[in-house]
Order: C-alpha cells, then sequence, then structure tokens
C-alpha cells in the first residue's frame, strides 16, 4: 500500500458493492455518471475528510 493511502472502511464497501450489484453488466466504468453521482462524491468527501 503506497504512503497516504487509506484502508476502506466497512461502510464504504458495502456502498461499493451495492453499487456493483445494481449496476447492469457493461455499464460498470469510472466515467458513468451512475458510479460518479452520488455515490463517487460521498465517498470522495468521507475519504479526503478524515
Amino acid at each position: 500500500m503506497k504512503e497516504g493511502q487509506k484502508l476502506w472502511t466497512r461502510e464504504e464497501l458495502i456502498l461499493a458493492i451495492n453499487l456493483y450489484c445494481k449496476t447492469p453488466f457493461g455499464k460498470l466504468y469510472s466515467r458513468n455518471p451512475d458510479v460518479i453521482d452520488p455515490l463517487a462524491k460521498v465517498l470522495e468527501k468521507k475519504r479526503t475528510r478524515s
């Protein structure tokens, strides 16, 4: 693990797995608006805040 990186919390993992399970095949990519908004912003705020 790189210096300054944080492990994902249980809550973050649950949110990510939930999104993964709900996203149709072929639609899970970094530029998909359903991935970026709102989940990615929530995770980004949580990870940069602490």
